[in-house]
């Protein structure tokens, strides 16, 4: 598979895996990664609508160490058997370290890497693009998605310099989370079909964004509730909006909830309803903290409302 026909396959339902931890030695549990890699594809979830995205913000790279970040992208590869394509999340402060990760999961089969502009020190364009060059001259064999996290580098990538990027061979996706909409709509636009656009905001967006031309989102979602995530994306597909809709505000329920009013607890409480559906979501580690137990409660009543339990 050439490194531009990653392009085309990386449409539908980015889902946004989960990195579980056990309770007990707050190990990384390879074992329940393994099981919710199987979960989400016997869920429906596989190439031609969706793909996997290991060690992304809600897997807690930022509390990982870098040979726990290979093992979960070895872990992924090895479990979706060919059967979706896999992106391993190479986002770092340090320039070198995301190549090294990039060319770890390369070598060991992923499809693709996820890559955004560093962080911590607030970058300029210039470093942005100096950055990306830097990357795609050692990494030329592999496609990569370039995902604009402004929460994390403090900087909204501009449309000028995602359209520089974009002409870039290996360049075959962009993950934008933009909170302009207008800026999103300039985008898709700018563009066109040269790169796979993906909706970073995920479910709240749509199907307003796949209106708009993207060809897809990103969900965590979709690691406890795959198949209602996979409804939406066929309704849009289908242009059912009438089923959409329905889906749509069930969806919608958790993104009024406590999981967004308390952004920084998000991550606990998808990894709280992953075990509470059977599967090993495990814990988060500090500095994430765990949610209540009137908020699993909450949280449970939730999942019952949409027949998840």
């Amino acid at each position: 598979m050439s490194v531009k026909g990653l392009k085309n396959r990386l449409r539908g339902i980015d889902v946004l895996m989960v990195t579980p931890f056990k309770p007990d030695t707050m190990e990384l549990d390879v074992e329940g990664l393994r099981k919710i890699t199987r979960f989400v594809i016997e869920s429906g979830i596989k190439e031609g609508n969706g793909f996997l995205t290991v060690v992304p913000s809600d897997g807690e790279m930022t509390n990982m160490h870098e040979e726990e970040i290979k093992k979960a992208f070895k872990v992924v590869v090895d479990e979706a058997k060919g059967k979706i394509p896999v992106l391993a999340n190479c986002t770092h402060t340090s320039t070198d370290i995301t190549i090294e990760l990039g060319k770890y999961a390369k070598d060991t089969g992923a499809d693709g890497l996820m890559i955004g502009a560093p962080y911590y020190w607030v970058p300029t364009e210039e470093v942005i693009l100096k950055h990306f060059e830097k990357i795609v001259n050692e990494l030329k064999e592999i496609g990569i998605m370039v995902y604009n996290n402004q929460f994390a580098s403090q900087i909204d990538i501009s449309v000028e310099i995602m359209d520089k990027l974009a002409d870039i061979d290996n360049v075959v996706s962009f993950k934008e989370t933009t909170i302009s909409f207008s800026k999103y709509n300039r985008m898709i636009k700018v563009l066109g079909d040269r790169v796979s656009f993906i909706n970073g905001w995920g479910e709240g967006f749509e199907p307003f964004a796949s209106l708009m031309g993207s060809k897809g989102w990103s969900s965590d979602f979709a690691c406890f509730a795959p198949k209602l995530v996979l409804e939406l994306y066929q309704a849009i597909e289908k242009k059912n909006f009438l089923q959409a809709k329905e889906t749509h505000s069930k969806l919608t329920l958790f993104y009024e909830s406590k999981a967004v009013s308390k952004r920084d607890q998000r991550i606990s409480y998808i990894k709280e309803a992953i075990n509470m559906i059977g599967l090993p979501g495990g814990v988060t580690r500090m500095p994430l903290l765990p949610i209540t137990d009137e908020e699993k409660g909450e949280l449970r009543d939730f999942l019952e409302s949409i027949n998840l339990l």
